[in-house]
């Protein structure tokens, strides 16, 4: 799981399909025992498109993204595999935004939101 050649204090993980699919299987074990992490990310104005398989975002989230890393990029129009889409809904299934960053599609991004309280 880890490149050659890497030190063992600091090991570089290999994120192909293999290891991410049983890293999901490790993360949909603890969620189900009960363990489930806290989400604290103030990512806002996302949502899931079923159809394509992909993340719901304005364009100017993406464009924020491709400017962090420009591998984002590629995930902007390509779907993910259907077995990752059922991990993912079992890892995330009945997590719910709270308080200042709850969400509801008539609250429009958040940085539009943002500018109509200004």
């Amino acid at each position: 799981m880890t490149k050659k050649g890497a030190y063992l204090s600091n090991p570089i993980a290999t994120w192909n399909p293999h290891n991410i699919s049983i890293f999901c299987d490790v993360c949909i074990k603890e969620v189900e025992a009960g363990h489930r992490p806290e989400l604290v990310g103030k990512e806002t104005g996302l949502g899931w498109n079923s159809s394509k398989g992909i993340v719901d975002a304005s364009k100017e989230w993406w464009n924020n993204k491709i400017q962090i890393n420009k591998e984002y990029g590629r995930l902007r129009k390509k779907g993910i595999r259907h077995e990752m889409e059922d991990k993912l809904d079992r890892m995330f299934s009945n997590t719910v935004a709270t308080s200042e960053h709850a969400r509801a599609p008539s609250f429009g991004y958040y940085h539009q939101r943002q500018e109509r309280n200004l």
